[in-house]
């Protein structure tokens, strides 16, 4: 099962080792088809707010490499997947002042 960024770790694993992956679920997941329903500045904008680090959240995370490892590994095999996602508001509380 993967949430949010792990979404991307679980489908590039499941692209680079098809044989240890019997299915995937998927919950508020990121993919890396982003870069065809939204404009190129905006992933570029988003990939850099996620990049950034504060005390507040301290993890970043670098999409743009992510989605072009997915890109380059072998198309993913047809397995079973459920993915469960919600509309939520985006967090800016939680980014460093300068990234407003």
């Amino acid at each position: 099962m993967a949430h949010w960024y792990g979404g991307l770790i679980a489908t590039l694993y499941a692209r680079t080792h098809p044989q240890d992956v019997a299915g995937l679920v998927m919950v508020d997941a990121v993919t890396e088809r982003m870069t065809d329903v939204a404009s190129p500045g905006a992933v570029k904008n988003w990939d850099a707010s996620n990049a950034q680090t504060s005390p507040e959240s301290r993890e970043g995370v670098r999409l743009l490499d992510a989605f072009e490892k997915i890109e380059a590994a072998a198309p993913p095999r047809a397995v079973p997947a459920v993915v469960l996602s919600a509309d939520k508001p985006w967090r800016v509380d939680l980014l460093p002042p300068e990234a407003s």
